[in-house]
C-alpha cells in the first residue's frame, strides 16, 4: 500500500498557506474648525445737537450732573438760542455771596425762556449788566419800572428788547428763591432734587432753562 507523503513543516509552506493579512483601516481626516463668530457690532455713539456741548461719557459724572448737562444741551439748541456759559455773560463765581450768582444765572436763563424764545433776551441781560442793575435788582434796590424806564434819547415807541421786558416780571420771584438762605442750603446739598426745588421756588420763571442753569453753577464750582 502506498503512504501519504508528510506535509511540508517548513516557514515557506507556513507563509504560503497563511490567509493575507489586511490592511490597517486609515485614520479619518480631521473635521474642520468651524469659522469663527464675527464680533459684534458696536452701538452708535450717542449724538448731541449741533452747536451743543458733547454728552458726558458714560459714568465720567454722576447721574444728576450728566442729566443736567444733556438738558441743558438740549436746550441751549432750541430755535433762537445758543451754546451759552456763565463766562460768556460775564458771571463769576462768588464764593460768599454765590446767592448772587444764582439770581444772575436764573435771569438770564429766564428772559431766554418761552415758546419761541421773546426776541432780545440776551441783548436785554447784557445792558442790564453793563448799567450795573443787575446788583441793585438782587438787593431790591431798583424797580422794574426803573430798569424798563426808555432812556430820554430812544425814539418815542422805539423798543430794542421787545417782548424779553415782559419777562422782567419775574423777578421779584427770582429775588426772593435766591435770597433764601434754607434754600440755598437745601439747593447745594441735594443734587437730585436740584432742578425741581428751583423750578418750583422761582414762580414759574424757569422751565428747561432750570438746567442750563444748574450746569452752569457746577461747572462754576458753586455746587457738586
Amino acid at each position: 500500500p502506498t503512504t501519504a507523503p508528510e506535509p511540508d513543516a517548513s516557514p515557506a509552506a507556513a507563509e504560503r498557506e497563511a490567509p493575507p493579512r489586511s490592511a490597517a483601516p486609515e485614520a479619518p481626516a480631521p473635521s474642520p474648525a468651524p469659522p469663527a463668530a464675527a464680533p459684534p457690532e458696536a452701538s452708535p455713539a450717542p449724538t448731541t445737537p449741533a452747536g451743543a456741548s458733547p454728552l458726558p461719557a458714560e459714568g465720567s459724572l454722576p447721574v444728576a450732573a450728566a442729566r443736567a448737562e444733556i438738558l441743558a444741551a438740549l436746550w441751549e439748541s432750541a430755535p433762537g438760542r445758543r451754546a451759552l456759559t456763565a463766562h460768556d455773560l460775564g458771571i463769576e463765581r462768588a464764593e460768599q455771596a454765590w446767592g448772587f450768582t444764582l439770581f444772575q444765572l436764573a435771569l438770564a436763563a429766564t428772559l431766554l425762556e418761552g415758546e419761541p424764545p421773546p426776541p432780545g433776551g440776551l441783548g436785554l441781560y447784557r445792558a442790564l449788566a453793563e448799567a450795573g442793575a443787575l446788583r441793585k435788582l438782587y438787593a431790591g434796590k431798583l424797580t422794574i419800572d426803573e430798569v424798563i424806564e426808555p432812556p430820554a434819547d430812544l425814539p418815542l415807541g422805539e423798543n430794542p428788547h421787545g417782548r424779553a421786558i415782559e419777562r422782567l416780571a419775574y423777578v421779584p420771584w427770582l429775588r426772593r428763591a435766591c435770597r433764601d438762605r434754607v434754600l440755598l442750603t437745601r439747593l447745594r446739598a441735594d443734587s437730585a432734587g436740584r432742578a425741581s426745588r428751583l423750578r418750583a421756588a422761582c414762580g414759574g420763571a424757569l422751565h428747561t432753562g432750570v438746567h442750563w442753569v444748574e450746569r452752569e453753577m457746577r461747572r462754576l464750582g458753586v455746587w457738586s
